[in-house]
């Protein structure tokens, strides 16, 4: 079979992980599987161009090779958020977006694909951090900030630095289907896979971030624990305190009561199990600690104004 070509798009000053991240799990391919992909380095000159962290990588082309591309792939960077430097590559992915079957972007790469008019009144993603920008900058694109990728058409869209790996993971399975994807994540040793709906930073993540360290070793014991008994006297004998202290210092500390921030973990877990698993509903609500599927059925429905099952269907249907 005829390799598929992804060319990625190089430029001084752009983040390294968001080109080497998907070009290793892309290598990965021919690795393990009889399929294989073609990577070309695309540049505005064949000098050495240097990434945001000063190394140095030799393009194969110019951007006058006319080569066919399967797939191109712009990274993130400071210059892509620099209006005049994103411009002098408009007319370029104006005119290879009309060859190319899929175009791609990588953190603020999104920058570059909206300059060029591209993402008008399209869905798109980047990275969290300069979404407010990129909002104010592109008001005909519809900015779905907290999603990890996104899909619209033959435009795709990611999220910051190791979201590229996630939406590389999507590329292939839609090329080779599922086992080759797992099998590549496996040799990456990543998590298979983060679908495009999940948030682009965790609810775990963000309570150790905003948390202080009193309750620190809880938070873990309760994220290693999802599926024990997690009631108010239970978490009160784990910290060694009595109920009344324990629900008021933690409220005081945490910002919420230890019910809701159980609660929100619980429900958090039950989406990546709905995205990566085929399980039924009622196994998926056992694994996340609800001892009944309705009760756990309108927690979701509640939280996310969605059943588990719509949810799983939105999600495939992506």
């Amino acid at each position: 079979m005829k390799p598929k070509r992804i060319g990625f798009l190089l430029y001084d000053g752009f983040i390294s992980l968001d080109v080497f991240g998907p070009h290793d799990a892309f290598s990965y391919v021919g690795w393990i599987s009889p399929y294989r992909y073609e990577i070309v380095f695309l540049s505005k000159s064949l000098r050495p161009t240097s990434t945001a962290s000063g190394a140095r990588v030799l393009p194969d082309h110019d951007l006058k090779w006319r080569g066919a591309l399967d797939t191109l792939i712009i990274p993130g960077g400071a210059c892509c958020r620099d209006q005049y430097v994103s411009r002098e590559y408009a007319v370029w992915l104006r005119k290879r977006a009309e060859t190319t079957r899929r175009m791609v972007s990588v953190c603020t790469g999104a920058f570059m694909l909206a300059t060029a008019e591209l993402l008008d009144h399209r869905t798109a993603s980047t990275h969290w951090q300069h979404a407010a920008s990129f909002a104010e900058r592109f008001p005909k694109v519809n900015l779905q900030a907290d999603k990890l990728y996104v899909k619209d058409g033959h435009f795709y869209s990611s999220a910051g630095i190791t979201a590229g790996i996630d939406l590389a993971l999507h590329l292939i399975e839609e090329d080779y289907g599922k086992d080759v994807a797992i099998d590549v994540a496996r040799q990456l040793v990543v998590h298979y896979k983060r679908s495009g709906d999940q948030a682009q930073y965790s609810i775990p993540l963000e309570t150790q971030r905003k948390a202080s360290t009193k309750f620190e070793n809880l938070r873990c014991w309760i994220m290693d624990n999802l599926t024990s008994d997690l009631s108010i006297e239970r978490l009160a004998e784990q910290a060694n305190m009595s109920r009344r202290s324990f629900y008021r210092q933690f409220k005081e500390s945490e910002g919420q009561t230890p019910a809701t921030f159980v609660a929100s973990l619980r429900l958090d877990y039950s989406r990546q199990l709905l995205a990566d698993q085929d399980w039924p509903v009622e196994e998926i609500a056992a694994a996340c600690g609800y001892h009944s599927a309705d009760v756990f059925r309108r927690a979701f429905e509640q939280h996310y104004g969605v059943t588990p099952k719509g949810y799983r269907q939105n999600f495939r249907a992506e």
